[in-house]
């Protein structure tokens, strides 16, 4: 599936060890904390490189190319098949040294002694939502097979008793090899497990899948085996991460499939394999707001939360899960990340070793069937029963969580245990070692000196070989100094670089502020004069209208009205209007229109100081 292209590295190493260990010996995340040899294959995941055994075909192994646990099933050639045995097993270093065609008997005798020592103890509980399958029921393909003998599946080496955990020591020889076949023997994803309604047909509903996502999404599906039970449940292991990514994706899957309603179990989160880690990250940055900001340049980060050290305090590495291959991809290629206009180093995410936990008594380093233990002990209250289900329905569980390995407070299959904590550090202190041996047998098989190519320096050229010593270390001395305080003054310039951010985003939302309100103002002032606009007009209107019946008043009625009157006085005198009540009527409506022509001076006056004042308004606003 994947090819070693370049190797690993000691930073890497040390990545891996500092997940363990915490500030036991060195900071988090050091680069120079081992020296760690170039071969590009790596223990720290309890997986020897480059195993291809015909029953365990999925080898874990690590390459700083593709930062994540994988699986190799290529075939190897006979000199890097026997070095990768020897890597493991120290008995076959020797036969590194022999000529070829020995060592091709003798890797292929170690072949068949390391396969048989696979098949003994291949068996483990995997278990999901309350559901346990056995790896006894895949065969070498990955399907349903048949089982091997109980009685040839015991281990030489087992964890000590139910309240005791044997620690291993910095040795292969004192570690279990069950808790060492366990973190070799693992799938590298977690599984997808499908329910039907009746038993399936393992190869039919694998093509219809595997056609779905073709033919929908344009994605081969690649699994690295099948298992079935007898729930008609399949349990599907992917081989790559687009594969897994893929699957991850609920809204991806069909609606049935071979005909069968199905219901399916997802992850409930990513795995390692989807994670990278951000360096320098302040302790005093939100967690919360650094996802918001990455997930606007990122959209395809999933997830973000701080890493703690041993002693569980906070660091400034922040892990991070990516829901994009393509985006992994291209963020482990650039090995930086800017985020508000602060670049951060990114590096791959090591997964630490898996540690191997029997399901009966919770002890370390074998598995359930090759448990000493008669009664089953309850996860909870950490005692001993004949039947589990009725001690737990019945009430009979306390429910005070109680360990059955270092009493603390806390389930027995809680990872946080400090015995499983010590343990999982001791297995990585022990595989460490297989670093120095896969570096001597690398130089070996790398260089062919030739002193006919570089012959060797006369005694003439000794003299300028010459080194002072002490010098020398004075000088490397005063360089790591240097060194040091030049990594305090990075580290305080990117401090300063992201108060500097802080303070231009507070500039840049004050700036919005003002803009926002000096566009508030010119819309209320646009208002303002349009309102004005139309009252200047309903005043023009009105003038008109007030001057044309002033015009009919004055030049029309007025005229006729004082005629009239006139006309009436004539007739009076010449008595021709002999009726008394109507030149009383015609009087009246002399005094009315005397009094009419008064109201209509001050209304005049009044409508002339009004122009004038709205005249002084319009003269002011328009200033």
């Amino acid at each position: 599936m994947l090819g070693l292209r370049q190797p690993v590295t000691s930073e890497m190493v040390g990545n891996a060890l500092n997940l363990v260990y915490g500030n036991d010996s060195m900071m988090f995340y050091n680069n120079n904390a081992h020296n760690v040899d170039q071969s590009g294959a790596s223990f720290l995941s309890g997986s020897p490189p480059f195993l291809a055994y015909p029953q365990f075909h999925q080898k874990q192994f690590l390459t700083s190319n593709h930062y994540n646990l994988g699986y190799h099933n290529q075939p190897m050639s006979n000199v890097n098949h026997l070095q990768a045995h020897a890597l493991h097993r120290p008995w076959m270093q020797q036969s590194t040294q022999q000529p070829h065609a020995a060592v091709t008997n003798q890797s292929s005798q170690g072949m068949q002694t390391c396969m048989k020592l696979q098949q003994v103890n291949a068996t483990s509980d995997i278990e999901d939502n309350g559901r346990k399958y056995s790896d006894d029921d895949m065969s070498e393909d990955g399907m349903s097979g048949e089982r091997t003998n109980k009685r040839q599946k015991k281990s030489a080496q087992m964890a000590s008793g139910i309240n005791g955990v044997t620690l291993p020591v910095s040795t292969a020889s004192n570690l279990p090899s069950n808790a060492v076949r366990y973190g070799e023997t693992r799938y590298a994803f977690p599984p997808f497990i499908v329910v039907l309604d009746r038993h399936p047909q393992v190869d039919k509903i694998k093509d219809e899948l595997c056609l779905h996502f073709a033919d929908k999404h344009n994605i081969k599906l690649e699994f690295e085996g099948i298992k079935t039970n007898y729930r008609q449940a399949m349990i599907f292991f992917v081989k790559n991460r687009e594969s897994f990514i893929c699957l991850f994706d609920a809204e991806k899957w069909p609606v049935t499939l071979g005909g069968l309603n199905f219901k399916k179990t997802l992850p409930r989160r990513l795995p390692p394999q989807f994670s990278l880690v951000l360096h320098d990250v302040s302790l005093s940055k939100n967690i919360d707001e650094l996802l918001n900001e990455m997930q606007l340049a990122y959209p395809d980060i999933d997830n973000a939360f701080r890493i703690n050290n041993k002693e569980k305090k906070p660091t400034k590495l922040v892990r991070i899960d990516i829901r994009s291959v393509k985006t992994l991809n291209d963020l482990v290629q650039a090995r930086f990340m800017y985020i508000d206009y602060v670049r951060y180093r990114v590096s791959e995410y090591i997964a630490p070793v898996k540690v191997l936990l029997c399901s009966k008594c919770f002890g370390i380093g074998h598995f359930k069937r090759e448990c000493k233990q008669d009664l089953p002990v309850c996860k909870v209250c950490g005692l001993a029963f004949q039947d589990l289900e009725l001690h737990r329905g019945n009430g009979g569980c306390s429910g005070v969580s109680k360990c059955v390995r270092c009493q603390g407070s806390h389930a027995s299959n809680d990872g946080r245990c400090p015995s499983i904590i010590t343990y999982r550090a001791a297995l990585t202190k022990t595989m460490l070692p297989v670093f120095k041996s896969n570096k001597q047998m690398n130089q070996l098989n790398q260089f062919n000196q030739n002193d006919n190519d570089f012959p060797k320096l006369g005694s003439s050229s000794n003299a300028l070989n010459v080194w002072n010593q002490t010098a020398h270390n004075d000088n490397l001395n005063s360089l790591a100094q240097k060194v040091n305080s030049m990594e305090i003054l990075i580290v305080k310039i990117a401090d300063m670089q992201q108060q500097i951010s802080e303070q231009q985003v507070l500039i840049q939302e004050q700036q919005q502020m003002i803009l926002q309100q000096q566009s508030d103002q010119q819309k209320c002032v646009t208002f303002c004069n349009s309102e004005i606009m139309k009252i200047n007009k309903k005043l023009a209107i009105n003038e008109i209208n007030v001057n044309f019946h002033q015009n009919y008043i004055f030049n029309l009625m007025e005229p006729m009205f004082l005629q009239f009157v006139e006309l009436a006085k004539a007739l009076q005198q010449k008595n021709i209007i002999k009726d008394n009540g109507v030149w009383d009527k015609i009087k009246q409506l002399s005094d009315h229109h005397t009094n009419l022509q008064d109201q209509y001076m001050i209304c005049n006056e009044q409508r002339s100081k009004l122009l004038k004042t709205l005249s002084n308004d319009d003269q002011m606003l328009v200033q």
